[in-house]
């Protein structure tokens, strides 16, 4: 799991009267099936939502979910979603923050392919 952004132009939201700045990926290690949401704000609230009303339907509760260090990924609200479900979160050691290189090349082709949509220019046939 991890945020992309903010990203601009924003987005209108879906949910209300806000725009959203982030979009929260997320990738399953086997399958490699690449999920993505905007939100509003980069929280631990996002990424409990994401999880719990998106990626459950889906997957299922995972045994593990391997994150890096950002404070919405091991902040309370979502570390005792995760806990209550069975599920283990392990966050990337300090020293290594490449150890979570597929997320982040996922991440990488993710803004690039916002990149090509939000400047394409429009081509007639």
């Amino acid at each position: 799991m991890d945020f992309l952004g903010p990203i601009d132009p924003l987005t209108p939201s879906l949910y209300g009267d806000t725009e959203d700045k982030y979009v929260l990926i997320v990738v399953d290690y086997f399958s490699k099936i690449v999920s993505a949401k905007s939100f509003p704000k980069v929280d631990a609230a996002a990424a409990a939502q994401m999880w719990d009303d998106h990626l459950v339907s889906i997957f299922g509760f995972t045994r593990v979910v391997y994150t890096d260090n950002g404070s919405h990924f091991t902040g309370f609200e979502t570390v005792t979603l995760f806990e209550s479900h069975g599920t283990t979160v392990i966050a990337t050691p300090i020293c290594r923050p490449e150890s979570v290189r597929l997320i982040e090349r996922m991440v990488q082709m993710v803004a690039a392919q916002l990149r090509k949509w939000a400047i394409a220019p429009r081509y007639t046939v």
